[in-house]
């Protein structure tokens, strides 16, 4: 069907429009499920799949299903008199029922004070008053099946109040609590900012149409469009249309503030063309001569909105072409029902249009001939009011100085966030959100169970130990935090032993040289004793030495094979006194291990014992030689690094069975996949949370890089949890903001051109609609950090106040320049401006009064974000009404155009000269 016969299809049966328009609205609210809750499940899938904390978590719950957790609650008994027994009792009785079998699907596990002692005693407090509990939870920490976990374990601990002892407090917080709190501000935004921007609309709409009935026909227009756009939203997206938590929001704003103006301009022009006798006839001409410029400005609002979609952070690509669709049903419902309703009040209270039939006061006429007489002054002086903070906004977009931190963006009385600050208090503010870095062994890699894979889980951790910004790290060679109990399995540790062992060498060596020459030295002596008297003592069978002369022969020899009385006495003597004198150096033996003349076995004896001492001193000197250099090696600072690696082999677990379990919970059972849990020292979702892992990431990733081909291990390492995720959405939003800022203005650029055809016009609307944004910007800072104190600027606030700005402000222009447009052709350049400027300075402005009084709806929110947002807003939204299109845009058009004006004139003076011939298609009539 064409736009002609839609305008009569609507002008003749307006019955038919209505009745259809409440069949579809009565179908999708029925039939249409909820919203809500798929926006709020759209809310936990916000970060694409390839994102690294959302791929190192997938790998994560499935390697360790019982331990790993997307979010956490975490339950602070506090008592300020100090946990007692009664405390204790009251925490294990609720951690049985938490663990009870009708436990939601979301919650796995407790990690309670009644478990292992190790773990018990890390869950109280320093100073005694403080108890945590810790529900993992594994669903996202906004995602409705969190929401409701967290219902329930609150549910649980109410209904175990009556026995709770007295003084003892409980607060919740955690990430899934914080969620919770963060959807329900959200949530509460929605009910404030829709129940507000009905009430300020209806105000204003008043107040321009002096008429209730008559302000009505948009209330009751954008009201049937924003129920059906839920409904076909919510269908889209149980088919797989991405949403966020605030899309409801955006559509209630944006439908309400864009779509009223769209009605505005319709009921406007109807009052300008007016017929009480012929209220048909009078909105088929309506229709016909706004028709364009309003679909324009909303195909250029709807263009800019779904650019939006181009982005990778699924916040912004699901918002905006979700809410350019709303708008693709509310222009159609302006462009019909809008009519049509105006139809049926024109028949039934013709009295309502009073207000929209009177002339103009002409204020606006005087303004615009006020300034059209000096435009280069108007125009500088503007510039001047509008640059000092547009600077700023500028230096503050170029920098990207703004602060993401779901916590600050809540009240301090929030519970969740009270309860944050007392576990900070008492165990550190990191202490609620652990990370959690992945380790993949690479292909060919030994598994981490192996020497080689735990002595780089150990290094790995020893490296993030030594970061300032975590207070504490446990892995499978430091499960409690501490490396206390695997320093005997250090080389430096072994090399000890060995150092130790090699003084016990050399001590014993030494003691086998003192003994081998005191062995020889009695051996010697005997053999004196043998030489000075003449005998064989030591019973070699032959004289010590040679007899001097041959000696008179007995006359009783003795028999053979016995000795003579005085050499056995000799040998007895011998005997006895190597017996029980050896210990004594014998003055006449000088050298006990000097070399031995002779072939005989005391000779050859002696010859070895010499050699064994010989050995035994160089034993001695080498081991000490080896005790000395590995005690300079580990008393030297380099050495000691050089040597604090971990060496665990089978044997090492086979004599320490313990080992098992850290290896258990910190690696998975094929043993390619390595958990390092660590505790920064920021608070969760702080500015200061996310800088640290991106630290952390950027120092894993150099270390990981000095690993060559030679190494056998080549893990990659990934960095999960809930502040990952978070330095992965700054990072990701980062880019996209880039990319925004060059897309949409080009988009709306180019719709502008098709649509006005004047290139040079469309950059001066878009040109003023920036600096309107860098303005508001600007202005928002200097009022919420300079004057309020605030940390900064929300890192959502840029993002939104540009698109809508560019996108949806430039409605204004767009009715401005096509009204602009069509008086220049009938009354030229200075003469159409100046009428343009006084026939829709009433209407522009009265639509920006509206779609501010919708933005300001959303100040009434509990986040600080959405209040910053509504803020500038409303902010860039009256300035664009008050200074851009009354005196930026007229004055940049006459000072575009004045040069083609000029050339204009001249050739109406010349061709209306004295003596100028007649125009061609004169002369050829008058022939």
């Amino acid at each position: 069907m064409s736009f002609d016969a839609l305008r009569w299809f609507v002008s003749r049966r307006p019955a038919v429009v209505v009745l259809l328009w409440l069949v579809a609205l009565a179908l999708v609210v029925r039939l249409a499920p909820d919203l809500t809750r798929l926006a709020a499940e759209g809310q936990a899938t916000l970060l694409p799949e390839r994102s690294e904390s959302a791929i190192a978590a997938r790998i994560l719950e499935a390697s360790f299903p019982e331990q790993w957790f997307d979010s956490a609650a975490v339950l602070a008994l506090h008592d300020p008199g100090g946990i007692d027994e009664k405390d204790r009792a009251f925490a294990r009785r609720l951690a049985d029922r938490i663990r009870s079998e009708d436990r939601p699907a979301a919650i796995s596990t407790v990690i309670a004070p009644d478990g292992d002692p190790e773990v018990a005693s890390r869950l109280l407090s320093g100073d005694g008053t403080l108890l945590l509990m810790f529900v993992p939870i594994k669903e996202a920490f906004v995602s409705p099946a969190s929401q409701e976990a967290v219902a329930w374990l609150e549910a649980e601990a109410v209904r175990l109040a009556p026995e709770k002892p007295e003084g003892l407090h409980l607060s919740w917080s955690g990430s899934a609590v914080i969620g919770r709190d963060y959807m329900r501000n959200v949530q509460r935004t929605l009910d404030r900012a829709a129940l507000a921007t009905v009430f300020l609309l209806l105000g204003v709409l008043l107040a321009v149409y002096r008429s209730l009935f008559l302000a009505m026909v948009p209330l009751v227009t954008i009201g049937v469009s924003l129920l059906i756009a839920r409904g076909l939203l919510a269908w889209a997206a149980e088919l797989g249309w991405q949403l966020s938590s605030l899309v409801e929001l955006f559509l209630v704003v944006l439908l309400f503030g864009t779509g009223t103006d769209f009605c505005l301009l319709l009921s406007w022009r109807f009052g300008e063309n007016w017929n009480s006798s012929n209220p048909r006839g009078a909105i088929r001409t309506t229709l016909g001569r706004v028709a364009q410029a309003l679909v324009t400005s909303a195909f250029t609002t709807i263009i800019g909105l779904s650019l939006m979609g181009t982005t990778r952070f699924k916040l912004f690509s699901s918002t905006g072409p979700s809410v350019a669709f709303g708008l693709v049903i509310t222009v159609a419902a302006a462009l019909t029902l809008t009519p049509a309703l105006l139809l049926f009040l024109a028949r039934w209270r013709p009295k309502a249009f009073t207000g929209l039939t009177r002339p103009p006061s002409g204020n606006w006429d005087r303004l615009g001939r006020a300034i059209l007489r000096r435009p280069w002054l108007a125009w500088s002086l503007t510039l001047l009011v509008m640059l000092p903070a547009a600077v700023l906004g500028i230096r503050l977009t170029a920098e990207n100085a703004f602060i993401q931190d779901t916590v600050a963006e809540m009240p301090p009385t929030t519970p969740s966030v009270a309860g944050l600050e007392l576990i900070a208090e008492k165990f550190g503010l990191g202490a609620t959100a652990p990370l959690a870095v992945l380790l993949e062994a690479g292909p060919g890699d030994p598994d981490f169970r192996s020497s080689v894979g735990l002595a780089t889980i150990d290094e790995i951790s020893r490296l993030l130990s030594h970061q300032r910004t975590l207070t504490e790290v446990r892995s499978a060679t430091q499960p409690m935090g501490s490396t206390a109990p695997f320093e005997p399995a250090r080389l430096s540790s072994r090399l000890r032993a060995v150092s130790e062992g090699f003084e016990r060498l050399v001590e014993g060596a030494r003691e086998l040289k003192e003994g081998l020459n005191q062995g020889a030295a009695r051996i010697r002596g005997a053999m004196l004793l043998g030489e000075l008297a003449g005998a064989d003592v030591l019973g070699e069978g032959a004289p010590a030495a040679p007899s001097p002369a041959p000696e008179p022969e007995e006359p009783s020899a003795p028999t053979p094979g016995e000795s003579d009385p005085v050499t056995s006495g000799l040998r007895r003597a011998t005997a006895a006194m190597l017996g029980q004198f050896g210990g004594v150096e014998l003055p006449s033996v000088r050298n006990p291990i000097a070399p031995v003349e002779g072939d005989g076995p005391v000779a050859q004896l002696l010859r070895e014992l010499g050699r064994a001492a010989e050995g035994a001193d160089q034993i001695a000197e080498g081991a000490s030689q080896a005790r000395v250099e590995i005690a300079n090696i580990l008393d030297d600072p380099v050495g000691r690094r050089a040597l604090d690696r971990l060496l665990i082999n089978e044997k090492t677990i086979e004599e320490n069975p313990e080992l098992l379990r850290s290896f258990e919970a910190y690696i998975d059972s094929d043993g390619r996949i390595a958990r390092i849990d660590a505790v920064q020292t920021a608070r969760p979702f702080s500015p200061e949370a996310l800088d640290q892992v991106e630290t952390i990431r950027r120092r894993l990733g150099d270390y990981l890089d000095e690993y060559d081909e030679q190494d056998p291990m080549h893990p990659r390492a990934m960095v999960a949890g809930t502040n990952a995720e978070g330095a992965d959405i700054r990072a990701l939003t980062r880019r996209d903001q880039y990319q925004t800022w060059v897309i949409v203005p080009l988009g709306v650029f180019l719709v502008l051109v098709g649509m006005l055809r004047a290139p040079l016009a469309c950059m001066n609307l878009v040109a003023t609609m920036l600096l309107t944004y860098a303005f508001a910007l600007g202005v928002t800072h200097v009022v919420f950090v300079w004057g309020m104190g605030a940390e900064g600027i929300d890192w959502k606030v840029p993002y939104f106040l540009f698109v809508l700005l560019v996108a949806v402000g430039v409605d204004y222009n767009v009715f401005l320049m096509s009204r602009l447009q069509e008086e220049v052709k009938a009354l030229g350049l200075r003469a159409g401006i100046t009428r343009a400027i006084g026939q829709t300075g009433g209407l522009i402005t009265s639509a920006a009064a509206i779609t501010a009084c919708s933005f300001a709806a959303m100040m009434f929110s509990p986040l600080s974000s959405l209040r910053q947002l509504g803020f500038s807003l409303v902010v860039g939204i009256v300035t664009d009404a008050a200074l851009v299109r009354p005196v930026l845009v007229p004055c940049g058009q006459w000072l575009l155009s004045r040069g083609r004006e000029r050339r204009r004139q001249q050739a109406l003076t010349r061709a209306n000269a004295p003596g100028a011939p007649l125009p061609q298609a004169k002369e050829t009539i008058l022939g």
